[in-house]
């Protein structure tokens, strides 16, 4: 059974060089900004003989029409650009970074589909049991893309290299 998207299975992706860049500055002693420019190019190949559109099936005899869909598109491409922040310390981090700033168009089918952008804030911070000098580092990313919000809260663990098992 179909949901009537086109799935990765007929889209690929094919193409995306990415440069990022930014200039590290320190506010303090303790603390560290980073930002980031990142500029892209992507392109997305459409394989037009793997798609059944609802207007070729026959309920009796399935796929026997020819369908009244133009073919616009096989192959489209964009540059691609976003931006963001890292602020960092000895015990701590938390940022930014905005996906997709201009939204280009990846539309296959139908004259506008913007690639929709996307807000991710993060933050974490460490905690040290200084008895066993192990390291946890409680984390929240949060990730807003057109009207979905998504939130994940993790943490890393790590134990110092002066009290790990030795081999």
């Amino acid at each position: 059974e179909s949901s009537g998207r086109i799935t990765n299975q007929f889209i690929r992706f094919s193409f995306s060089p990415t440069i990022s860049f930014g200039k590290r500055k320190a506010l303090s002693k303790q603390v560290v900004v980073k930002p980031a420019l990142n500029f892209g190019y992507f392109q997305y190949n459409l394989n037009w003989n793997r798609i059944a559109f609802g207007d070729v099936i026959d309920p009796a005899f399935g796929f026997i029409f020819s369908t009244q869909e133009t073919k616009n598109l096989e192959s489209l491409s964009a540059p691609d650009f976003g931006e963001g922040i890292l602020i960092y310390g000895e015990k701590f981090y938390g940022g930014f970074y905005y996906h997709h700033i201009t939204e280009p168009e990846v539309a296959f089918l139908y004259p506008t589909s913007p690639l929709a952008s996307k807000l991710v804030f993060l933050g974490g911070y460490l905690m040290k049991d200084y008895k066993n000098s192990k390291k946890n580092i409680p984390q929240i990313m949060l990730s807003v893309k057109s009207i979905i919000l998504d939130t994940s809260v993790g943490s890393l663990k790590n134990v110092s290299a002066s009290n790990a098992p030795r081999t």
